[in-house]
C-alpha cells in the first residue's frame, strides 16, 4: 500500500525523515567528468596548438607503460598477482628508478604498501574499487616486499628501467590518472606546460626521478584546476623520468 499523508496513519511518510541522507549526486558527478574532459581537450587543442617542431604527441592510458626498456643492461621485470589480501615474496631492487604498475578489479578497497626489509612500510596507494595506474619511485638498493589489501584479483608489475636515451625536442603527453613518462633531458629552466583538470582527486603533483638514481624532487604540487608554464626546476641538467600523481585529466608539454 502507498504511504499515507495522514499524520495519524501508521503508514504516514514524513519526507524530513530522510533529510539527513546525502543527496545522490551521480548525475552531477558524471556531468562534471564529461565537462572536464571537454574543457581539457579544448585547452590542449587551442593552447598547445600545433608546431612544425613537434616530434611526439602521446596519449598515455592507464595500461600504457611509457618505458620501452630496450637499452642494454635491462633488469628483468617482476610480476605479482593474487586474489585477496596477502604479502608478496621478497624481491631485490638494484637501486634507482623503480616503476610499479598496479591493477585491481576490486569492488571495495585496494591498498599497496612497499616494505623495505626491516624498515617501516611506504604506502604506494590506497584506493577504493577498480584501479589501474602507475607510480614511480627512486629506491635504494635492498630487499623489499609488498603488502596488498584487496578483495578481488590484482596484479602488480615492477620494472627498473636502465640506460634509456633521454627524449629531446618538443613533446606532448595527455592522460588520465597516475602515470610515468620519460626519460627527458631536462635543465633547471626547461619549460614545462602543465594542464590539470582534477576529477577523482583534488591534489596533483609532478615528481622528477633522476635516471642516475639520485634523490627525487617534487617541484610542482597543487590543488584544483591548473593551466600554466613553469620551469622544470630540477637541481642539475640530466635525464629524468616524470611521475604524475593526479586522479583526473592532465596534459604536459616538455620542450627539452
Amino acid at each position: 500500500m502507498p504511504p499515507s499523508m495522514d499524520p495519524s496513519s501508521p503508514r504516514f511518510y514524513d519526507p524530513d525523515w530522510q533529510a539527513w541522507e546525502s543527496p545522490r549526486k551521480w548525475p552531477q558527478i558524471t556531468a562534471v567528468v564529461v565537462l572536464a574532459a571537454v574543457v581539457l581537450g579544448l585547452l590542449v587543442q587551442t593552447q598547445f596548438g600545433t608546431s612544425t617542431t613537434l616530434t611526439t604527441h602521446k596519449s598515455v592510458t592507464s595500461t600504457t607503460f611509457p618505458l620501452p626498456g630496450t637499452a642494454a643492461g635491462q633488469i628483468t621485470p617482476l610480476s605479482f598477482s593474487g586474489n585477496g589480501s596477502t604479502t608478496t615474496t621478497n624481491f631485490t631492487v638494484t637501486g634507482g628508478v623503480t616503476i610499479f604498475e598496479m591493477t585491481c578489479t576490486c569492488a571495495a578497497n585496494f591498498a599497496v604498501a612497499l616494505r623495505p626489509a626491516g624498515q617501516p612500510v611506504q604506502v604506494l596507494l590506497n584506493q577504493t574499487r577498480y584501479f589501474t595506474g602507475i607510480q614511480g619511485l627512486n629506491l635504494a638498493h635492498g630487499v623489499y616486499s609488498l603488502n596488498v589489501a584487496a578483495d578481488l584479483k590484482w596484479h602488480i608489475r615492477v620494472t627498473q628501467p636502465r640506460n634509456e636515451t633521454p627524449i629531446t625536442g618538443l613533446h606532448d603527453y595527455t592522460g588520465t590518472g597516475p602515470a610515468v613518462v620519460g626519460p627527458f633531458a631536462l635543465t633547471p629552466t626547461t619549460p614545462v606546460r602543465v594542464v590539470v583538470t582534477p576529477t577523482a582527486s583534488n591534489f596533483e603533483s609532478l615528481t622528477y626521478l633522476p635516471a642516475n638514481g639520485g634523490p627525487a624532487s617534487t617541484p610542482f604540487a597543487a590543488t584544483g584546476f591548473v593551466f600554466k608554464t613553469i620551469p622544470a626546476g630540477v637541481s642539475t641538467p640530466g635525464s629524468y623520468y616524470v611521475s604524475i600523481a593526479n586522479g583526473g585529466y592532465w596534459a604536459l608539454r616538455f620542450n627539452a
